[in-house]
């Protein structure tokens, strides 16, 4: 599994006696600049998009720090009392609840992400994810010694969907029971492209394991979404795992595309094109957005 570095903090918090520096200086032309133009708070919700992030931004880069990790909608909205015009407390209110969905999301990502697959709670799971991309029935025992096709007493081969080795249960110990899910996920609204992709991942020389490439990315979306590296690109769409799911799946075709387009000639070349991968992904979540294919790319 490719080792994946942490993400920076989103948004940044005022560090060092210049930062704070900065948040005086900053807090006393924004009072006197007050007497003349609306505050920043004001400033941010007359923008036509959803500024949640500037929001909270500004929100720690205050003397007075109102952190929205600690304090529920209501508390937050009583600390701004006055800052904004009684008619703009709705569009407010959505940036606060923006926010606050985005840390619940996180949360729910990161209990799954945590929770170990297990032969006991997950065998169906397993038996699924294994039958869209085989086509093939099988029953995973208690023990990988006990999995074998179904109605025969030959074994599923998981080397053959992208897992290193004959029990795939190992695999699992950094994306826990989130990397199956999504895995399952991808499969399942997009099965034509899955099996294409399979069948290039799995090539005996030049694949890449679709199993533990999908699970390597669980490990970076997570790590993505906990710093806060994605919420420029939730705060402007729908806020949910479903949407989490869609941005690996998306994220899995971008993979595939980058290494159709570098043709390694082995699995040694997976740390470097999952590199580009990540230059990429951070390039685009910096603007809101996640990698895609290029439009004049036709996927397979």
């Amino acid at each position: 599994m490719s080792y994946t570095p942490d993400f920076h903090p989103e948004p940044p918090r005022p560090t060092g006696i210049f930062q704070w520096f900065y948040v005086y200086i900053n807090s006393l032309l924004e009072f006197f600049i007050g007497y003349y133009y609306p505050g920043q708070i004001q400033r941010l919700l007359e923008k036509s998009t959803n500024r949640a992030l500037e929001l909270e931004e500004s929100l720690l880069w205050r003397p007075k720090q109102i952190d929205c990790e600690k304090l529920s909608e209501k508390e937050i909205l009583k600390e701004l009392k006055g800052e904004v015009r009684q008619e703009d407390g709705p569009w407010l209110l959505k940036m606060i609840c923006s926010i606050k969905k985005f840390q619940r999301l996180r949360h729910e990502i990161e209990m799954k992400r945590a929770t170990r697959v297990t032969r006991e709670l997950h065998r169906d799971h397993l038996e699924h994810l294994y039958e869209l991309i085989k086509e093939e029935k099988i029953n995973v025992g208690l023990d990988k010694e006990e999995d074998k096709l179904e109605d025969s007493k030959e074994k599923p081969d998981w080397v053959s969907i992208g897992f290193q080795g004959s029990d795939p249960i190992t695999d699992f110990r950094g994306g826990g029971l989130l990397s199956l899910s999504q895995l399952i996920y991808f499969c399942e609204n997009y099965q034509e492209k899955a099996k294409n992709l399979n069948l290039r991942a799995s090539h005996p020389t030049k694949g890449y394991g679709l199993a533990i490439t999908g699970i390597n990315l669980t490990v970076l979306l997570t790590k993505a979404l906990q710093a806060g590296a994605l919420k420029k690109y939730f705060y402007n769409t729908t806020i949910c795992e479903e949407q989490f799911n869609i941005v690996f799946s998306e994220c899995i075709l971008y993979f595939d595309f980058l290494w159709k387009r570098e043709d390694p000639e082995d699995i040694m070349q997976f740390s470097f094109i999952f590199d580009i991968f990540r230059a990429d992904f951070e390039k685009a979540v910096k603007n809101g957005d996640i990698p895609s294919i290029p439009s004049s790319t036709s996927p397979s």
